[in-house]
């Protein structure tokens, strides 16, 4: 597995670094429709969903939420897509800690496939606005947050982890895990404010560095939460991966489940502070 696992991640590492700095940016929008492609085709699969068909029709409807949100202009729906993806997963993660993993959540059909278009549409329409609105640079640095944190909750966890995080939704996760992973995003993102990095993401905007490290924190903290929740829909059906479709990595889903609520939130916050 370890081979196939390297060479996917090399594979997907080319491609990303292409899609952000060689591609034209109208390239931009179809990319991401890709990818939003892909993860909604993935959705059902965390309910035990297998039916193509299904799959399929759900993949077009959540691609075109996206695109009706780009073309209509209503990035400002961002907010209210933010808060039911935090009101989700605090009850999710929390319900299914204090009934000890007996308990099946958001199996309602109607509910499930909500829930999912409203993630997957978020985390696409995020994609899209820091880049095009922003700058990849910004892009850059939000997806960077969310692989900062996951390398120092790895290290620290494996090095100190005793108390877990939620032991019957992920249990190899740990608050020792958390702390660590948070360190290393503060430390990160101070780098940035003292290297000069703050005014070439917001060149034209008087950001101050402490707002700017704080969003930092409280945007790789949340993202946990992203992983937990898929790592919840899928313990329910008791599957391992979203799909097979990346070698040794699993699904699109998998790639991105913290980047579902990170983006989105950053983008809430960085428009709140530029505003």
């Amino acid at each position: 597995m370890l081979v196939p696992r390297i060479i996917t991640a090399i594979v997907l590492l080319t491609l990303a670094g292409l899609a952000l700095f060689v591609a034209d940016e109208s390239w931009w929008l179809y990319i991401v429709f890709g990818v939003v492609t892909l993860a909604a085709w993935e959705w059902p699969n965390l309910y035990g969903w297998r039916a193509e068909m299904l799959k399929a029709s759900y993949a077009l409807v959540v691609l075109s939420c996206v695109w009706a949100l780009w073309q209509l202009d209503l990035a400002s729906w961002m907010t209210g897509f933010v808060l039911i993806q935090l009101l989700a997963i605090t009850y999710g993660v929390v319900r299914y800690q204090r009934a000890k993993g007996q308990v099946q959540l958001y199996q309602d059909t109607f509910v499930a496939m909500t829930l999912g278009a409203i993630f997957i549409s978020a985390f696409g329409l995020a994609l899209i606005e820091l880049r095009m609105s922003f700058s990849v640079w910004l892009l850059l640095y939000a997806m960077a947050l969310v692989w900062i944190m996951d390398t120092g909750a790895y290290f620290a966890g494996r090095q100190w982890g005793k108390r877990k995080l939620a032991a019957y939704v992920s249990p190899g996760k740990s608050w020792e895990g958390v702390w660590g992973g948070l360190v290393l995003v503060a430390l990160f993102a101070v780098v940035v404010v003292i290297s000069g990095g703050l005014a070439n993401l917001a060149p034209d905007q008087a950001l101050s560095a402490p707002a700017f490290i704080l969003l930092s924190i409280v945007v790789a903290f949340i993202s946990v939460g992203g992983d937990l929740f898929e790592s919840l829909l899928k313990r329910q059906s008791g599957i391992k991966d979203s799909s097979r479709l990346l070698p040794g990595h699993g699904g699109v889903l998998d790639r991105v489940d913290s980047l579902l609520i990170a983006l989105p939130l950053f983008w809430v916050g960085w428009s709140w502070l530029v505003a």
